[in-house]
Order: C-alpha cells, then structure tokens, then sequence
C-alpha cells in the first residue's frame, strides 16, 4: 500500500507542458487546435511562498503545495487554446523568475497519495464549479473564513470567471489591502488536475503550471 512520501511520479512530457508558454499560432498534433494565446491576469501576492491551487468555490481550500517558493509578487497569466470556432483554457502559468526550465516536477501537498499506473489523473485539485485558483495559503485560509460566513462574498467567488471578458477574476479576501486569490476557468470544466513546477537547471522553481487536459492530452 503506498503511504504518504512515497510518491514518485514520472516526469510529465516536456512537449506538453512547453505550450504553456506559447503564444500565437502553433502545432500541437491537434488539428482542431489552431493557436494559444498567453492571456495577462493580475500580479499575485505570495507573502509565505506557501503557494495554493484549489477549486476557489469549495469551502476548504487544499493545503499549499510541500515545496515552497520565495515569498514575492509574482505575474499570472492564462494560456487559452483556440479550439476550432471558440477558446479555452488550457494552462494557469505563474512565474517566478526568467530562468530557462530544464525540467519538471509534479507539485504536490502532505495528502496527496499516488495512485499505481496513473501517477497524474488522481492527483491535483478536484474542480466541482468550473474554477481554479492561485493564492498564497495566508489568502487561502482567509478566504475559507469569508466564504462561510459571507452570502455576498460567495456569490463574488461563483462569477470570477465572468468579472472579465477573458475567463479570469480576482479576489481580496481581507479587502483591498491583503493578499489576493486569482481565479480562472478551467478548460474543460470540472475535474482534476494537475500542478507542475518548471525547475531551473539550480533546481529552483523557475515558474509553476496547471494543466488543464487540453492540449496533448495525457491519461
């Protein structure tokens, strides 16, 4: 039986996860796929760099990922597939530094089990609204107290993906002047999926990426 810290995942496919990055027109193998477009959101406070990925409308929010990265600011952005006559979703990209990637590492929490033979579809966030996130674990935990508490603020936390004309939003769950939450659909709705962090050739993360099982897809 695997047992928590036993977890050692396959890298996941360079090919794939380099999309993330992509911008403009570009062959993925999938014909209907006819560009990816890297969409700006907001910049994120991460002031622990114990960072979160989660479904924002679930009333308890992940636990941040084990392995940190440097508290800071850091930018956001979308990378929406064009997928024959509409777009989606396909990656949540948040950058550390400039630092070219020389490989991946599947980001995980303390919880996070593997599961034989599919080391990606079981782990990630589970999806239940259409929405994922990026926040700092302070934000997290602030925004689980709001949510219970508050109907309006919920409500907010539901339309994030329609508070901009490209599929993302942003929350304050301590007002204005606190840490932020950056929301944005997910490309194919609900589900689970995956966080990977782009390691540079130092082993320091360089950027982290969801994927959002558009592109190339991997069972």
């Amino acid at each position: 039986m695997a047992r928590r810290g036993d977890l050692r995942p396959l890298p996941p496919s360079p090919t794939r996860l380099r999309f993330a990055f992509q911008d403009g027109p570009v062959d993925t193998g999938d014909p209907s796929i006819s560009k990816l477009v890297r969409v700006p959101t907001r910049t994120l406070e991460v002031p622990s760099g114990r960072l979160v990925a989660a479904d924002p409308f679930s009333s308890e929010l992940r636990e941040p990922f084990s392995q940190l990265i440097p508290p800071g600011n850091y930018e956001v952005w979308m990378t929406r597939a064009y997928v024959n006559d509409h777009f989606r979703s396909a990656f949540a990209v948040l950058t550390v530094s400039d630092t070219p990637i020389a490989s991946w590492k599947l980001l995980t929490t303390p919880r996070d089990l593997p599961v034989d033979g599919k080391p990606y579809r079981y782990i990630g966030y589970g999806v239940d609204s259409a929405l994922g996130c990026f926040c700092d674990d302070v934000a997290a935990r602030l925004h689980e107290q709001r949510f219970k508490a508050d109907e309006d603020y919920r409500a907010e936390t539901l339309i994030i993906n329609q508070s901009e004309w490209d599929d993302w939003g942003e929350l304050h769950p301590a007002g204005p002047s606190g840490p932020n939450l950056i929301g944005f659909s997910t490309g194919a709705g609900d589900g689970r999926y995956a966080t990977f962090a782009g390691l540079a050739g130092d082993g320091r993360i360089a950027a982290v990426v969801t994927d959002f099982r558009i592109v190339d897809i991997l069972e």
